[in-house]
C-alpha cells in the first residue's frame, strides 16, 4: 500500500481502472482487509503521501457498494480503523 497505492486499488477495489495487471491476484471479493493488524495498517497509512491517502479513501467505498454481503467480516476491522483514525485526529488538536 505504501509502495504502490495503485496497485493495492487494483488488488482489493472492483473495476480498478488506474492499474491493470493480470499477473496480480485480486481480492476485492474476499474478506481479507480484517487480516491486516489495525495498528500496522494506521502506521501505513500515516506514512502515505496526502494524495496517496486521497486516492486510497476514495476508492475504498467501491470494495463495499457491491460486495458488501461479501466483506462483512471485514466490519469490525473498519470499525477498528475508524476508532484509531479518531484517536489520531484528537492527537492533532
Amino acid at each position: 500500500m505504501k509502495e504502490d497505492i495503485w496497485k493495492f486499488i487494483f488488488m482489493i477495489c472492483p473495476d480498478s481502472i488506474y492499474y491493470t495487471d493480470e499477473s496480480i491476484t485480486t481480492y476485492y471479493d474476499k474478506p481479507i482487509l480484517d487480516c491486516i493488524d489495525p495498528n500496522l495498517f494506521l502506521d501505513s497509512l500515516l506514512q502515505m503521501s496526502s494524495s496517496d491517502k486521497m486516492i486510497l479513501f476514495q476508492a475504498l467505498p467501491s470494495r463495499y457498494e457491491s460486495q458488501k454481503d461479501n466483506l462483512i467480516d471485514e466490519l469490525k476491522w473498519l470499525k477498528s480503523i475508524q476508532k484509531l483514525l479518531k484517536s489520531e485526529a484528537a492527537k492533532k488538536n
